[in-house]
């Protein structure tokens, strides 16, 4: 399992979280959810909570996420959810 986050802060605050409960399963990493710089199919699932609003251009971060995926995964909206609102 991979917790991210673009501050480095955050991110400390989570591995010593981790920590504490006994997750070695768990390693943190520092994104840029615009500019994830991970390869495709690095990840089973993507789940991002209350970060799209800090994305510069939602509509791109969505499909880069999923594409983050291995085969048969993706992004996926909770049931009843709609993905980020898109101009036009």
């Amino acid at each position: 399992m991979v917790l991210s986050d673009v501050a480095t802060e955050m991110t400390a605050i989570a591995a010593a979280r981790a920590a504490t409960a006994g997750l070695g399963n768990v390693r943190t990493l520092i994104l840029d959810l615009d500019d994830l710089g991970q390869p495709d199919q690095a990840y089973d699932v993507v789940l991002c909570r209350e970060g799209l609003m800090f994305a510069l251009d939602p509509a791109h971060v969505v499909p880069r996420s999923g594409g983050s995926c291995g085969p048969g995964a993706g992004s996926r909206w909770p049931s009843g959810g709609r993905g980020p609102a898109t101009p036009g």
